[in-house]
């Protein structure tokens, strides 16, 4: 193995098809369902493995599997499952599988010491018609503040000047209350609807709009695709999912200019 400190993409993405058999194995262990999401979808259902420009694996896990993985505090060769209730665990609802043998920074967020390159693993959980996009939109406000008051990286961000000086007015607004309180209420929104009862399935913690996001329950069926010569879940109908969050297009590649999450480094 290439042992230049700082990991090429190449590198990066077989880092992360590493840390996905890995996390495949435990899911297997255990009964736990997981499903491609996002780019993973799309790179497995346009390239048969991961878009070449990008940098991350994303993932779901139904609501009650996810609460069982976190309980489980899982690990496995050179990774482990980051500790989500950790005062320095700077993506509180997602949970991160990464590599303990490199080491990952990301622009404008203190990333904890064992940080590396990593899985993203986001919970699907239930919501109502008549409640959704007012959960969805309060999740979003609420996990920002936490954000901002208490992971904010001021020596290691693409903020200047003004943009920079407000950000840390609002840090400091956020900071009024402490932390534990953003993170039960994130807990109490993320629970509202037994998973069991949901009229539909949302990633609380999405960058992409509530349109884009809502799910039929039956989503969770699932289907096999091929991701670089193996077979893994992704959610059912892996093409009109697609369609959701990239719109019809989205069989045309948009090539983005280099990896947008951050550095890898290994480890001495």
């Amino acid at each position: 193995m290439d042992k230049t400190k700082t990991l090429s993409l190449g590198q990066i993405q077989s880092e992360e098809i590493r840390l996905l058999n890995e996390f495949v194995s435990i899911c297997h262990q255990y009964g736990l369902r997981y499903y491609l999401a996002y780019g993973a979808v799309l790179g497995a259902i346009r390239h048969d493995g991961p878009i070449p420009w990008d940098d991350d694996i994303d993932l779901y896990m139904p609501r009650p599997d996810f609460d069982r993985l976190i309980a489980l505090t899982p690990a496995s060769v050179d990774c482990k499952l980051l500790d989500v209730n950790a005062p320095d665990y700077a993506w509180y609802g997602v949970g991160k599988f990464v590599s303990t043998r490199t080491q990952f920074s990301e622009p404008d967020l203190v990333c904890p010491e064992d940080y590396g390159v990593f899985l993203d693993i986001f919970p699907l959980d239930g919501v109502r018609a008549d409640n959704a996009k007012k959960l969805y939109g309060l999740h979003r406000v609420v996990r920002k503040l936490e954000k901002i008051g208490y992971h904010f990286d001021s020596k290691n961000t693409t903020l200047s000047g003004g943009g920079l000086l407000l950000r840390k007015v609002f840090g400091g607004f956020a900071r009024l209350a402490p932390m534990s309180r953003y993170r039960k209420l994130l807990w109490k929104i993320e629970h509202t609807v037994d998973f069991s009862e949901a009229e539909y399935l949302v990633n609380f913690s999405s960058v992409y709009s509530l349109e884009k996001e809502l799910k039929e329950p039956n989503c969770c069926d699932g289907d096999l695709v091929g991701y670089s010569g193996k077979a893994y879940f992704t959610v059912k109908n892996p093409e009109g999912y697609l369609c959701q969050v990239y719109g019809q297009n989205w069989r045309t590649p948009i090539k983005r200019e280099e990896p947008s999450h951050g550095r890898a480094e290994w480890r001495a």
